[in-house]
């Protein structure tokens, strides 16, 4: 059930989300995760600290409603059910065995067969339609070819797009030596039919650029640092030739300066789904923090536009503390890769695409969706039990000396007399 459970919340729900646009699949995905998670939680033993966790989160929700600026409740409802999806996730994570990786692999390998194959047959149908799109790629137009081929026809985003592609090539690379030739033949044609449309979402570039600084300047002992020169440049050149003219499309500092201005206002921001009423409501915002494409547009964003922006306008000086807590877990991810402690393909994948939804979140708002709240649960309960099997494992090395005094202590015993 567990396994069941992670691959169909990951892959069904990632590739149903592509389309929310216009199928407005998200509330149903929300619904399913949430269900899930409660035969999850009602079938297993509950860690007592994730439980915790959750009780706390719990209370600071309430005080968030109660006492920011102006809180909606539907979104409090929805915060509350994404935590508690968490906690199943962790649940999930927390309780892998090897024989549930075993599994985890074979049916991921199955069920992500079927939905790449979906994806590219309507990807090629689309290229069939136009069949001059592919000229929009020499141009370096990415977004008009991703609304040809992919927004148009079938009302796909670009951000859910790119986190259903992420999550398929980190199964490619992480499970390549171990599938045969011809389920490897089909993702990397896949993969090539794919990234030029993920261009488009341009914050998966500037994810993979900060992986790669971090990786190499701080955590030098993790696997395959050599290539990380020359796949960093490769990547900077990509980010800096092909898409200089649009990096105003990374300019968050408007919407960080107001939300830093919320927190010096109310300690609990303008309220878990207030962002948007504050914004609308501050006729001076524009004047005062807009930028020039927000000039030119005549309006300041209503959208958070990142996780930063949103935890610390909507949460205030809470949200500082919440993404201290994200980092922390990101900390334990690159010493968990620096180590080599992680052996499982599950925790591996769980571990990058983690990653990749933080250094995402900096410049795109991924922390709306349940995917993230899923993926942050499973991810905290992964590092829990990697750390859990490591201490057991240093405790039974230390036992294993331990025979000459426990026959000098049974020696003593039996020598005393009482």
């Amino acid at each position: 059930m567990k396994i069941l459970y992670v691959v169909v919340a990951l892959s069904y729900s990632l590739f149903a989300l592509v389309f929310v646009r216009e199928s407005n699949v998200s509330p149903y995905v929300n619904y399913f995760i949430f269900l899930s998670s409660i035969i999850i939680i009602s079938t297993n033993r509950i860690n007592g600290k994730s439980l915790l966790i959750f009780i706390c989160f719990l209370i600071f929700t309430l005080l968030n409603y109660f006492f920011a600026m102006q809180a909606d409740l539907k979104h409090v409802f929805n915060v509350i059910g994404f935590a508690f999806v968490s906690l199943g996730a962790f649940t999930v994570g927390n309780n892998l065995k090897y024989h549930d990786d075993i599994k985890f692999q074979n049916l991921i390998r199955k069920n992500i067969v079927i939905l790449v194959g979906v994806m590219s047959a309507l990807v090629v149908y689309a290229l069939l339609q136009n069949i001059n799109a592919p000229l929009l790629i020499i141009d370096l137009n990415f977004d008009k070819y991703f609304d040809l081929i992919l927004s148009t026809p079938y009302g796909a985003m670009e951000a859910g797009f790119g986190n259903f592609v992420v999550f398929f090539a980190l199964i490619t690379i992480l499970t390549y030596s171990k599938n045969k030739f011809r389920y490897n033949l089909f993702y990397i044609t896949s993969l090539l039919l794919f990234i030029p449309l993920t261009l488009s979402h341009r914050s998966i570039i500037a994810a993979l650029l900060l992986f790669l600084l971090i990786k190499y300047l701080i955590y030098k002992k993790l696997p395959m640092h050599i290539i990380i020169k020359p796949t960093f440049f490769v990547l900077t050149c990509i980010f800096i030739f092909i898409i200089s003219d649009e990096l105003w499309s990374f300019d968050r500092m408007s919407s960080i300066l107001v939300s830093l201005d919320i927190a010096s206002q109310n300690f609990f921001g303008t309220g878990v789904g207030g962002y948007e009423k504050y914004v609308l409501e501050g006729s001076d915002l524009l004047e005062k923090y807009g930028n020039e494409l927000q000039f030119k547009a005549g309006a300041f964003w209503t959208s958070p536009e990142s996780d930063l922006v949103n935890f610390i306008a909507s949460w205030g000086v809470l949200g500082f503390i919440i993404y201290i807590f994200l980092i922390r877990i990101l900390h334990q991810c690159f010493k968990l890769l620096s180590d080599n402690k992680i052996k499982y393909t599950f925790d591996k994948l769980i571990i990058y695409f983690y990653m990749y939804l933080i250094f995402a979140g900096i410049t795109s708002f991924k922390s709306n969706w349940v995917i993230w709240w899923l993926t942050f649960g499973l991810v905290s309960g992964v590092i829990y039990r990697i750390n859990r099997d490591s201490n057991i494992n240093i405790l039974r090395n230390m036992s294993s000396h331990m025979p000459i005094v426990r026959q000098v202590e049974g020696q003593v015993l039996s020598n005393t007399k009482i």
